[in-house]
């Protein structure tokens, strides 16, 4: 059973609550819209995945300038419409062609358009040779541990890679952020949980 005792801070009501239960309370976002979910085990560790995120790497092309991009499980290409090709949205290649032999800077096979390989990957020509390039995925799943502090909560600020929208799961447990009510944040002082009343 929570207990609640009422005390002032900064023109807000704070309610001082013990850390019980399992059920997650309602998650909430400040006025920055960073968002926060309590009833986590304290000082523990939580897994939160983002199903929308924009996972990025860079890439070097071969010296017959190809943007090799390996399909994988850490990203999988299959069904992917587009990917980031240094901030520039690149269409996925649907044609399917083998990669001819690069010999001294020229490829045995001319290719000028982009194709992807019997194996998944996606080849782009005709770019710099040996240069890095800048490749992102959006819309690939990726996964944080993040850290629960001492009164058993997590904070949570949206960026390009984790993006807090729809919905993202918490310990395997959905949590909605678009519904996410605005509120004043909880605080933790002195291992104690104060919450908004």
């Amino acid at each position: 059973m929570k207990t609640k005792r009422i005390v002032g801070c900064v023109g807000a009501f704070l309610s001082i609550v013990s850390i019980v239960g399992s059920a997650y309370a309602v998650p909430m976002k400040d006025a920055a819209g960073k968002l926060y979910i309590d009833d986590l085990t304290p000082s523990g560790s939580a897994k939160v995945d983002f199903p929308n995120a924009l996972k990025t790497i860079n890439s070097n092309t071969d010296a017959c300038g190809r943007l090799i991009v390996r399909n994988s499980s850490g990203t999988p290409l299959t069904g992917v419409g587009s990917i980031l090709i240094n901030g520039t949205s690149t269409p996925a290649p649907t044609a399917v062609d083998t990669v001819p032999r690069c010999l001294n800077g020229v490829a045995e096979v001319p290719q000028t358009t982009p194709y992807k390989t019997p194996a998944g990957d996606f080849v782009f020509p005709g770019l710099s040779p040996l240069s890095s390039q800048a490749i992102a995925f959006p819309g690939i799943s990726l996964s944080r541990n993040v850290s629960v502090n001492a009164c058993g909560f997590i904070s949570l600020t949206s960026s390009a890679q984790y993006p807090l929208t729809g919905t993202i799961n918490v310990n395997g447990t959905p949590v909605n952020t678009t519904t996410a009510p605005m509120g004043n944040p909880p605080k933790c002082i002195n291992n104690v949980l104060y919450t908004a009343e």
